[in-house]
């Protein structure tokens, strides 16, 4: 019995060194020759093609040991040596410690090879791998474009060793915020891939995935789900279900989705990916991490906070378990526990948190650094919630002065930092009454709304646009609050009024563009019919494809990874990319069609006025977040009333809209319908009234030309009731607005002016005076 406790030992020491192998323990033992050492090499190199990567990082230490202490040895053999040390703990994952060695190897390749060669370019590479993967972004774009450089020199045009530098100077330049420049990388890499590995082979799948990365950063979701749509198709063919790659593919698609507001989608995606990623890495993992952080922003989203916070502490949670705080995944999810806590309003915390990011950018680069400038904006955010107005305006100074240098001035990043100045400018008035800081703030807003009208001139895509203009929104409601706060004592309240009606103008002009300017200058460009019916064609087919696609999710139940509706959806980004082209070509051969389509024009206050008659009454809405901005112009004068946004507006529309709709769209009229629908839109008709018209009703001439704001174009304003209707049977007895007002539509005083204009060259003769928006097909 004595014994016992012995044999355990002796059974535990059995085990322990059967486990670490003979070949590992006696790699230990100094070689005692230069033949010994360069065995000691060759070892490595096949436990490095057999993925044992301890067992090469012992063996090649061992022999880099022997190389470095006996001065006689072959400087070719040390570097060798160094070059496999460190190739060894890169793939072991130690990051740090494979730096120093590539580093070494390569200052004695650079010296021995003057003119370059493979085994330099090769340690250059992961030496820049490993400072990227290290957060040193800066010193690792200049490492790998001085591998990719030499390996131009000495490989062929379509090697692989090519791809992979410009695949990770692309994953660099993104970290780095250059966002454009990495998927120029990107698709050299993707070039060279397709040729080399095949269109349909793991690697191009890879390359698109990136793409697809690189485009949701860029801003333009549609393109990035195109690719990852792409890279999920080829994976899912090659690859079982429960494969990295293919949770890869999940994981990006969410994130894109999620960049379009489509926060349920983008969480069944995060899901998939979440179940394989636990299923192969465990608990414990930085890509189970960050797709615990991506599904917490999609809750984030959907404005579900709490959950938001418990999926970002579990990333928090996982990357301080493994010591990860130094990766920039790590800046990330501070920022998002910072944003959750604001809006949960613990401001204390959501500052130490954006702190904490901020201090982490600092510390990646001493340059200029775009995610930094995003940064201070949420750490200024966080303090201007708190009261810290100067602390606040320090954070988005500096941001402006980054994006500045790295952009130029009138960049949509600037308008971001110029739009959050004149926030905590107002703020600052607000609670002080100090006029100084209403005029920083009308000044910061006015530079805001150049840099965001400079972008919007520029964009040529329609979901980018579409985002832009949901965020340029609340900008746009401040600074014409700004403008207009305490208008009537203001000794330049007429130059206030013209300030904000502008304002609204160019919002509209921008919704305007968005819905239909891409219609009317395909309609009055010149642009030949054949050319017109083929886009036409195209229109067509997506609205078909995207159809079919709905009809598999909603009708057969299919998921969006279903090879079925993949399919459908690659489909369906092969003809917008066919309808971009063709309207690239619109633009090149017909500069009409160019000018009519990016046309930015605004009619001043005066001149509005001046085109109206002394029995109209043009009514423009300006719908913010929080107050609808009524500009009312009629030729003897305007006005402007806030109106707070208190109440359900788009709620109230649509309920209006299907009160006078569903009975008679309705398949099977039960009995109960048809005074269930006239209810619904007497109380809407009388609750909009109330709100929108009733507070300047009186101001009102016989003839009305409405211009809604955003969310209203679909309200028919003369169908309003001025009053509860006395018997809800009969029509005869309803108090429409129509019955005083005539009601006139129009998308901006800017276009009625410019459809009056051109309906007076196209009449020949006679008297003719319409005011109609003009829509020619689909606008999308």
């Amino acid at each position: 019995m004595k014994a016992y406790p012995q044999l355990c030992l002796l059974v535990l020491f059995c085990a322990f060194f059967t486990a670490r192998s003979f070949a590992q323990i006696t790699a230990q033992i100094p070689p005692e020759n230069a033949l010994s050492a360069r065995q000691l090499l060759d070892n490595a190199r096949v436990s490095l093609d057999s993925n044992q990567f301890l067992k090469a990082e012992v063996s090649a230490e061992a022999a880099y040991n022997f190389f470095k202490k006996n001065p006689e040895a072959a400087a070719a053999d040390l570097a060798e040596a160094a070059y496999l040390t460190g190739l060894a703990a890169f793939r072991g994952e130690k990051l740090g410690g494979a730096i120093p060695f590539f580093e070494e190897a390569v200052q004695i390749w650079t010296k021995l090879f003057p003119e370059g060669s493979r085994q330099t370019a090769n340690a250059l590479h992961y030496w820049a791998v490993c400072l990227y993967q290290r957060s040193k972004p800066d010193k690792a774009a200049e490492t790998c474009r001085q591998a990719l450089e030499m390996r131009q020199k000495l490989l062929p045009p379509n090697h692989l060793d090519l791809a992979e530098s410009w695949r990770w100077l692309g994953n660099i330049h993104l970290e780095l915020g250059r966002y454009l420049k990495g998927l120029e990388f990107y698709e050299n890499a993707l070039e060279i891939e397709k040729i080399s590995s095949g269109a349909e082979s793991a690697r191009v799948a890879d390359v698109l995935g990136n793409i697809g990365y690189a485009w949701t950063l860029q801003g333009n979701p549609q393109k990035s789900i195109a690719m990852q749509e792409q890279a999920l198709a080829i994976r899912q063919k090659l690859l079982p279900a429960d494969h990295l790659d293919l949770a890869y593919s999940y994981h990006t698609l969410g994130m894109a989705y999620k960049s379009i507001q489509e926060n349920e989608v983008a969480l069944q995606y995060f899901e998939k990916a979440l179940a394989v990623r636990i299923k192969q890495l465990g608990e414990n993992n930085m890509d189970v991490a960050n797709t615990c952080s991506e599904t917490g922003q999609a809750y984030f989203g959907l404005r579900d906070y709490p959950k938001a916070r418990t999926f970002f502490e579990r990333a928090n949670n996982i990357m301080v378990e493994l010591k990860a705080t130094n990766q920039s995944a790590y800046g990330y999810v501070c920022a998002d526990l910072g944003q959750v806590n604001l809006q949960l309003k613990n401001y204390p915390a959501a500052i130490e948190w954006h702190q904490k990011n901020v201090n982490f950018r600092r510390g990646i680069t001493q340059k200029s650094y775009s995610p930094l400038a995003g940064s201070l904006i949420q750490l200024g955010n966080a303090r201007l919630a708190n009261d810290d107005f100067e602390g606040a305006i320090a954070d988005f100074q500096e941001a402006k002065q980054i994006w500045e240098k790295l952009f130029g001035p009138l960049n949509k990043n600037g308008a971001k930092a110029d739009a959050s100045l004149g926030n905590a400018y107002r703020k600052w008035f607000l609670k002080t009454k100090s006029p100084q800081w209403l005029e920083q703030a009308r000044e910061h807003y006015q530079w805001a709304e150049k840099a965001i009208e400079e972008s919007m001139r520029t964009e040529t895509s329609p979901e980018v646009l579409k985002k832009a203009l949901s965020e340029s929104v609340p900008v746009f409601e401040k600074a014409i609050s700004t403008e207009l706060y305490d208008l009537k004592n203001q000794l330049d309240a007429e130059i206030r009024l013209e300030n904000a009606w502008q304002l609204s103008e160019t919002m509209h002009s921008y919704l305007l563009f968005s819905a239909t300017q891409e219609a009317n200058a395909r309609h009055f460009a010149g642009i030949p019919d054949e050319e017109l019916i083929r886009d036409s064609l195209l229109r067509t087919q997506i609205t078909a494809l995207e159809k079919s696609r709905r009809s598999l999710i909603e009708t057969k139940k299919l998921s969006l990874s279903d090879s079925l509706v993949l399919a459908a959806s690659l489909q369906i980004s092969a003809k917008k990319e066919e309808k971009q082209a063709l309207h690239k070509f619109f633009e090149s051969e017909y500069p009409e069609y160019y000018r009519l389509k990016y046309q930015r024009q605004t009619s001043s206050l005066a001149y509005t006025q001046a085109q109206l008659s002394e029995d109209q009454t043009l009514l423009e809405y300006f719908v913010g977040d929080s107050i609808i901005f009524v500009f009312v112009v009629q030729h003897e004068g305007s006005q402007v009333l806030e109106i707070p946004r208190n109440f359900p507006l788009l709620n109230w529309v649509q309920e209006l809209r299907e009160g006078i709709s569903n009975y008679h769209q309705a398949k099977q009229k039960a009995p109960d319908l048809y005074p269930k629908t006239v209810r619904q839109y007497a109380s809407a008709a009388q609750l909009l009234y109330e709100k929108l018209v009733a507070p300047i009703a009186s101001s009102l001439k016989p003839e009305i030309i409405f211009i809604p704001g955003d969310g209203m174009a679909n309200l028919p304003l003369e169908a309003l009731l001025t009053a509860a209707p006395k018997d809800l049977s009969s029509f005869n007895t309803y108090p429409f607005l129509l019955r005083k007002h005539s009601v006139q539509y129009a998308y901006s005083a800017t276009m009625l002016h410019q459809m009056v204009a051109r309906q007076a060259r196209n009449t020949p003769s006679g008297d003719l005076l319409a005011f109609a928006p003009f829509f020619e097909g689909d606008a999308s």
